[in-house]
């Protein structure tokens, strides 16, 4: 019916149909490929398979959790022949529908829909700490490869590469991701239908580049991924020592950092600490080399802090979530929460420093004071199975507990460096004990009483 994109405009342009000025706003390049696609398909009501990869996604796990909704129109609309009249109604719908799923990204998410072109700029680095940081690309790159060529590889055996189990092996321990929780067998058919070159298949990447666990969007990017890779490998020896530069502002004297960091994907998460190792998912950074290297270095104060702090060390970050002493329950999961708001803000506070980024939003560090308040008074009252769904409200997308820890940490931090880098031996009791006594800090008296039973 039309030989390009160029002459879809054209002949639809001529007829004057309505929408058809939805349809010039595509770009030629983003236009043509969404055309070979349709032309590939035996009928256009082939498009209702659309609703079936939608369906299998939800049902594997790798689906939007809720933050956002689905994009495509009633599945009636693609009861449709095969007129010319049909198939512009199908490129409007299928446009639309992109549209929408590009939009609720930019609201909602913290995820770039392009590369930028930009080059790396390390900031300037004063004495870094004694060790090093293995970084490891393996996974990732075996993935763009199958992506573009799946022929000869087994997918099950890249699935089982380290940065994908350990990705999963995160997601798991979280808690507040709704179930089904995505496994093995689901990131496979992630991966299979991520590199398949069906039309219904190639068009739903399209639509949404988060489509099947984001591999939607390395598949159609795979070349500017593995430009970023390379970038990264050429220069991680310079990385890796502003990262430790960062770390050794809060280790102990003699302190050895060895690690590793780990790249992967994976749906709605950018970075994760695991016992075995730091991650970042990269589709989540993309070219913004400084977003990147934030990332990293925050997901890697995970792991230092594990090591740094005496209960950590060999036991991984879980270990520090959980109190060395006799406890109700009910203050063991107090001191739980003291503890996330403790490490995930002294880990914001040491990743931006590094860039000169500015306070925390105030807004985040008021509603992180009234959902620990409200979690304390929920603890006293022994209603601890309510407090989860509070923890998760503070801790998911980098919420308001992110702030307030990092507020925190911030003005122990003016009072003297030292006193910061004395909490991690000491634990977040210490922390919030330094918080509460400084002038013209936050006061939550019923909190600071409860802070006397632990050590």
């Amino acid at each position: 019916m039309f030989s390009n994109w160029h002459s879809l405009k054209e002949f639809y342009s001529a007829r004057g149909y309505d929408g058809i000025n939805e349809i010039l706003k595509i770009s030629e390049e983003d236009g043509e490929y969404f055309l070979q696609q349709l032309l590939k398909l035996q009928h256009l009501s082939d498009l209702k398979e659309l609703f079936i990869l939608e369906e299998e996604q939800e049902k594997l796990g790798a689906g939007f959790c809720g933050v956002l909704s689905s994009p495509l129109p009633a599945a009636e609309k693609f009861d449709i022949g095969q007129t010319e009249q049909d198939f512009f109604r199908a490129v409007l719908l299928l446009i639309r529908s992109k549209k929408a799923a590009l939009q609720q990204i930019k609201d909602k998410m913290p995820y770039p829909l392009s590369f930028q072109g930009q080059d790396l700029h390390l900031p300037p680095v004063k004495a870094a700490l004694e060790g090093e940081i293995e970084l490891k690309t393996k996974g990732i790159k075996r993935l763009l490869s199958y992506l573009k060529d799946p022929s000869g590889e087994d997918v099950h055996s890249l699935v089982r590469e380290e940065a994908f189990q350990e990705m999963l092996t995160h997601r798991h321990s979280l808690g507040y991701i709704p179930e089904p929780v995505i496994n093995e067998e689901g990131l496979a058919r992630m991966f299979t239908l991520g590199a398949s070159t069906r039309p219904v298949p190639e068009i739903w990447k399209w639509l949404n580049p988060q489509n099947f666990f984001d591999t939607a969007d390395l598949y159609l990017n795979a070349s500017s991924y593995k430009q970023v890779l390379r970038v990264i490998e050429e220069n991680w020896q310079q990385i890796e020592r502003v990262i430790l530069s960062v770390l050794a502002g809060y280790a102990p004297s003699g302190f050895q950092f060895k690690d590793s960091l780990t790249l992967a994907v994976g749906w709605g998460i950018r970075g994760w600490a695991t016992q075995s190792t730091a991650g970042v998912n990269i589709e989540f950074f993309k070219d913004n080399y400084e977003a990147f290297l934030t990332c990293a270095i925050h997901e890697l104060f995970h792991r230092f802090q594990a090591a740094v702090c005496p209960r950590g060390e060999g036991h991984g970050f879980q270990a520090l979530l959980t109190y060395p002493g006799n406890l109700d329950e009910k203050h063991k999961k107090l001191y739980q929460v003291l503890t996330y708001i403790f490490l995930e803000g002294t880990a914001e506070f040491a990743c931006k420093g590094l860039f000169g980024i500015s306070d925390p939003d105030m807004h985040g560090v008021e509603q992180g004071l009234n959902l620990l308040e409200k979690i304390h008074r929920l603890v006293s009252e022994g209603e601890e199975k309510k407090v989860e769904e509070m923890v998760n409200k503070g801790l998911i997308s980098n919420g308001p507990f992110y702030q307030l820890g990092e507020y925190m940490a911030r003005r122990i931090s003016v009072a003297g460096d030292q006193k910061l880098k004395e909490t991690f031996l000491k634990g977040s009791p210490a922390f919030f004990r330094l918080f509460f006594n400084l002038q013209g800090s936050y006061d939550i008296p019923s909190l600071q009483d409860s802070l006397k039973m632990f050590r």
